[in-house]
């Protein structure tokens, strides 16, 4: 059960990093005169690091934590959004 429910949370958190960092990247350059900012999608190399991480039974726990730092970030930008 603790293995499945991993699994499922590293498909869940994978998915919301990887849909809104292209999000943000792709509505970065939207302006004019604006270019699209590649510091979004290093969210993607965050994630995937932690998950890496995981793989290894020293560093589970590590790579459990580094996997929920971009879906932290991405809440907190849709929170801080949500209350201008």
């Amino acid at each position: 059960m603790k293995k499945t429910a991993i699994i499922i949370l590293n498909i869940l958190t994978g998915c919301f990093t990887v849909l809104n960092s292209l999000v943000a990247y792709g509505i970065s350059g939207i302006g004019e005169g604006s270019t699209n900012k590649l510091i979004f999608l290093i969210w993607i190399a965050v994630w995937a690091f932690g998950f890496v991480l995981q793989f290894n039974e020293r560093t589970k726990m590590i790579g459990l934590v580094i996997t929920f730092v971009p879906v932290v970030y991405f809440v907190y930008i849709y929170i801080a959004a949500f209350m201008m």
